[in-house]
C-alpha cells in the first residue's frame, strides 16, 4: 500500500501500512522517503510480506433456489393468464380449488416433492372422488410445468395411484339412461303443441337435440344457417362483460384456439332456425371477439332473443326447469318438483341416437364437436355426402321416435285442458251460488 498522511502523535505524519505474518504493520515518519525506508527495513527484519502471496478463498457453496409448490402454482397461473390460455371462469375455479384443497397441505413444500408424500396426501384428503380426480389433474399439470422450466426432473404424480372416479353420467344404469332420453323426447313433443304454455321455446330445444352444448345454442346467430347447403355452422358462444353482451369466436377449447364445426341439418331443423329468424323483426346486433380483441366491422345477430336482449344462459336454465315442472305436472299430475335433468343430457341423447343408428365413430365425433386431439386425424377424410346422409337419418330417427309419443302427450294435454275447463265451470258455479245466497 502506498504511503499516506494521517494524524499521529498529535501531528500529521506519513504512514506505511502492510500485512505481514498474519498481522497489520505500521511505520510513521515526518518525511515520506524516510517512512518508506523504515517500512523496507522492518519488512527485511520480519521476513517476506504475506500480502504478496495469493490469497486463496474458500469456495462459498451456492444454494439452490427453493421453489415451493405455492410459488410454482401462481407462476404457472399468471403465465397462462398473460398468454390468454385460461378463461376468467377457469382461472377463478382453479385458484379456488388450489386454496381449498392443496394450499393448506402442500403449499410450503418444495416442488421436488416425492410420490410417497403425494400418496399420503391423497389418502388423507377428505373430499369427493370427483374433486380428488380434478386435484390430481391440476397437480400433474403443475409438475409438467415445473419440468418444462427446469425446476424438477420427473413428474411425481406418475408414481401416484390416480384417484378412482366414476363419471356419474357414464355410470348411469341402462334403464335410467333410457328413461331420461324418453323424458327428453316427451318434453320436445309437449313443446310442439301450440296449447302448451312454453310452445314458444320449441325451436330452441329442438335444436338442442342436434347435440349442441348449451353455450353453443345461445351463441347461435342468424348467420349460422347456410341456406344453400342446409347446414349449421357452430362457431360462437354468447358472453357478457360489464353488463354488455358479445360473441366469443370459437366453441370449446383454450382462449387462444379457434374451434368451429359445420353440421348438415334436415328440413325441420332448418325450418326451426328460419322461424326464429322471422320471429324477431328487430334483430339484436352483437360484436365479435377473437382472443379478447374485438374484430373490426364484425357484428352478428342473435338467433334467440328475449325482451330485446340475447337469450342468455341464466334465461335458458330457468326456463328449462319450468318446462320440466310443466311436463311433470301434465304427465304425472304431480305438482311437486321433479328431479331435474341437466341440459347436457340432450348431448348424450344425440350421441346415443347416433350410436343406435350404427354411425361411424368419426362422423359422430365430427357432429358432436369433441375436442380430443387424438380424434382429429379421423375428421380429415369425412366427406360432405357421408355427413349429409347421416344428418337425414338422424333427423328421421330422432323425430320419428318423438312422433310415436304424440298420442300419449296429446291425451295428457287434452286431459289437462279438460280439467282446467271443469275447474273454471266449478268456480263460476260457486260464484253464482254465493251471489244468490247474498240476494
Amino acid at each position: 500500500m502506498k504511503p499516506f498522511q494521517t494524524m499521529h502523535n498529535k501531528r500529521i505524519q506519513w504512514c506505511c501500512k502492510w500485512k505481514q505474518d498474519g498481522a497489520y504493520r505500521y511505520v510513521y515518519d515526518d518525511n515520506k522517503k524516510r517512512c518508506i525506508e523504515k517500512q523496507l527495513a522492518r519488512v527485511a527484519k520480519l521476513g517476506k510480506i504475506s500480502v504478496d502471496e495469493p490469497v486463496v478463498k474458500k469456495p462459498v457453496p451456492v444454494k439452490k433456489p427453493v421453489h415451493t409448490i405455492d410459488f410454482v402454482f401462481y407462476e404457472r397461473l399468471e403465465s397462462m393468464d398473460k398468454k390468454h390460455e385460461i378463461s376468467e371462469k377457469h382461472y377463478k375455479n382453479t385458484n379456488n380449488m388450489y386454496k381449498k384443497h392443496i394450499k393448506p397441505y402442500l403449499s410450503d413444500m418444495d416442488i421436488s416433492i416425492d410420490s410417497k408424500t403425494l400418496n399420503k396426501y391423497f389418502n388423507e384428503l377428505e373430499t369427493t372422488d370427483s374433486n380428488k380426480n380434478k386435484i390430481y389433474k391440476l397437480l400433474h399439470a403443475l409438475f409438467e410445468y415445473a419440468i418444462k422450466n427446469g425446476y424438477i426432473q420427473f413428474n411425481p404424480t406418475n408414481s401416484v395411484n390416480k384417484p378412482a372416479y366414476n363419471n356419474k353420467t357414464r355410470a348411469l344404469e341402462i334403464d335410467k339412461t333410457n328413461q331420461i332420453i324418453l323424458t327428453l323426447k316427451g318434453i320436445i313433443n309437449m313443446l310442439s303443441y301450440e296449447q302448451c304454455k312454453y310452445h314458444e321455446y320449441y325451436n330452441m330445444f329442438l335444436l338442442l337435440t342436434l347435440g349442441l352444448r348449451a353455450s353453443e345454442l345461445i351463441g347461435l346467430t342468424q348467420e349460422s344457417l347456410n341456406y344453400a347447403d342446409s347446414s349449421l355452422t357452430v362457431s360462437t358462444q354468447l358472453r357478457k362483460e360489464n353488463g354488455a353482451y358479445y360473441l366469443k369466436l370459437g366453441t370449446k377449447g383454450k382462449l387462444t384456439d379457434f374451434h368451429s364445426r359445420t353440421i348438415p341439418i334436415g328440413s325441420q331443423y332448418k325450418q326451426a332456425i328460419l322461424d326464429e329468424t322471422n320471429k324477431h323483426k328487430d334483430a339484436v346486433s352483437l360484436p365479435v371477439k377473437l382472443n379478447d380483441e374485438y374484430m373490426q366491422n364484425e357484428t352478428r345477430h342473435a338467433l334467440f332473443i328475449k325482451n330485446n336482449k340475447p337469450f342468455d344462459y341464466n334465461n335458458l336454465t330457468y326456463i328449462w326447469k319450468r318446462i320440466q315442472d310443466e311436463y311433470h305436472r301434465i304427465m304425472l299430475h304431480d305438482d311437486t318438483k321433479p328431479t331435474y335433468i341437466r341440459l347436457h343430457a340432450f348431448r348424450h341423447m344425440a350421441a346415443t341416437q347416433l350410436a343406435e343408428q350404427g354411425e361411424n365413430i368419426q362422423i359422430a365425433q365430427a357432429i358432436l364437436g369433441h375436442m380430443n386431439p387424438s380424434m382429429t386425424e379421423y375428421y380429415t377424410h369425412l366427406t360432405a355426402s357421408m355427413m349429409k346422409a347421416t344428418a337425414e337419418r338422424f333427423e328421421n330417427n330422432m323425430l320419428h321416435e318423438m312422433t310415436s309419443l304424440n298420442y300419449g302427450i296429446e291425451q295428457a294435454m287434452n286431459i289437462d285442458t279438460m280439467l282446467n275447463e271443469q275447474k273454471g265451470v266449478i268456480e263460476r258455479r260457486s260464484h253464482t251460488d254465493t251471489t244468490n245466497d247474498m240476494d
